[in-house]
């Protein structure tokens, strides 16, 4: 057994020292029962500062019984390099500052492989508890969400998430999942392949998303019903849609407001929508950039956003939605109308070139390419108005309800600048 807890950690380390390490796996496979493979090819690391280790030769009974009986608060949870072959959702005790790592010089040198799973939904679940960790590991072909962690103050850092078939609707919903979660942080992150969102950061209160890598999923990073984010420095990349802003209906928290969007590229976002069918997303036109749907209270600034081939940024209401949404949309309690919303001095290449799917219904009669920023015109009549500001010198602009729909006259103003989001 490869299973090293705190109380032999000393004696074991000093070992190590003198014999060349321990703890140390070959890449023979297991049994097939539960997480053998291949190793990896960074090699193992010191275990120096875990509490509990775990080799690619541990079945899966060893380390469930490990993290059920061997973990405390505070404890740090180490993968050594390798292939692990997981037949079961690896699920997490719900205990405060818990950190879980893998050991290699990069995150491709631990993996977690879910192929083979035949027990439980997701790949890596945490159910409560506060301020935990994951980093430096590769969860990889979960048959539901990649990471889901209903933690506060959840660190995700430098982890990928994907699925070996590429981008397909038997894929999981979500890559990297914290919900219901306040002061969450996803920083130097790569994922791919989600049948929904690479990054979703949902139904809570503070959240920063900065400099990771999303591709070939649905939507590339989501913010839903989400009270205060600011999402920086990301690369966004050959998704259906790149970033998300949005107000759903049917959640416990009825609004979204206050994300700064800024300094990311978002480009290339024409993949064709692989959503599984009934899911709302799956109406969403390929080729958008940056779509803003009922959230309110949003700046949009200084990203690079080119070649998407509809919308660079699109604004929309639920309303908008309904009219293309067969089976309708809202519901009373949520206000599904975007408002002041700020969008300015962003960069804008080559959008709108090819607009396709929902953007050939709304595409206006004899029109064949879209402006930069699109706007569906709908306001809430009880309400104080849109104030869609787009500075002094705004990008091109469509207002697909208005009778002048590219005069950016009304829209030349500044709107409220965020401050950011501290952790």
């Amino acid at each position: 057994m490869e299973l090293i807890n705190r109380n032999r950690l000393g004696t074991l380390f000093a070992l190590s020292l003198a014999f060349g390490g321990v703890g140390c796996s070959d890449s023979s496979s297991s049994d097939g029962n539960g997480a053998g493979g291949a190793g990896g090819s960074g090699g193992s690391t010191s275990t120096a500062g875990c509490d509990v280790t775990f080799s690619p030769t541990d079945d899966l009974a060893t380390i469930k019984t490990a993290l059920n009986d061997d973990i405390s608060s505070g404890d740090t949870i180490c993968f050594e390099t390798g292939t692990y072959d997981l037949t079961e959702q690896l699920n997490l005790p719900n205990l405060p500052d818990l950190t879980m790592r893998g050991m290699g010089a990069s995150r491709d040198d631990t993996i977690l492989d879910f192929a083979n799973q035949t027990e439980g939904d997701n790949g890596v679940f945490m159910d409560a508890g506060e301020n935990f960790t994951i980093e430096n590991l590769w969860v990889k072909n979960t048959p539901g969400d990649g990471v889901e962690i209903r933690s506060n103050r959840p660190t995700f850092r430098n982890i990928r998430v994907s699925w070996d078939r590429g981008p397909s609707v038997e894929n999981g919903a979500y890559a990297i999942y914290p919900v219901s979660v306040d002061d969450i942080l996803v920083e130097d992150c790569e994922a791919s392949d989600a049948s929904d969102a690479a990054i979703y950061v949902g139904q809570g209160d503070r959240a920063i998303v900065r400099n990771n890598e999303v591709y070939d999923n649905v939507l590339g990073i989501e913010i839903e019903n989400t009270r205060g984010a600011e999402v920086y420095d990301n690369h966004a990349h050959d998704n259906t849609t790149g970033i998300a802003l949005f107000v759903l209906t049917g959640l416990a928290q009825k609004v979204g407001t206050g994300t700064l969007v800024r300094d990311n590229i978002v480009e290339n976002n024409n993949r064709e929508n692989f959503a599984p069918p009934g899911a709302i997303i799956e109406i969403l036109p390929r080729g958008t950039g940056i779509i803003v749907l009922g959230t309110d209270e949003n700046e949009i600034r200084n990203n690079t956003v080119r070649g998407n081939s509809g919308g660079a940024v699109f604004i929309i209401s639920h309303e908008l939605v309904n009219a293309v949404n067969p089976d309708g949309y809202g519901e009373p309690e949520t206000d599904g109308f975007p408002e002041k919303t700020y969008v300015h001095d962003n960069t804008f290449e080559n959008n709108g070139t090819d607009p396709q799917d929902a953007y050939s219904i709304i595409l206006p009669a004899g029109a064949t390419t879209f402006e930069n920023v699109l706007w569906d015109g709908i306001e809430n009549a009880m309400g104080s108005g849109a104030e869609l500001c787009l500075g002094s010198a705004p990008a091109t602009f469509r207002n697909l309800a208005a009778m002048d729909p590219t005069d950016t006259t009304p829209h030349e103003c500044d709107g409220v600048s965020l401050p950011g989001i501290t952790r």
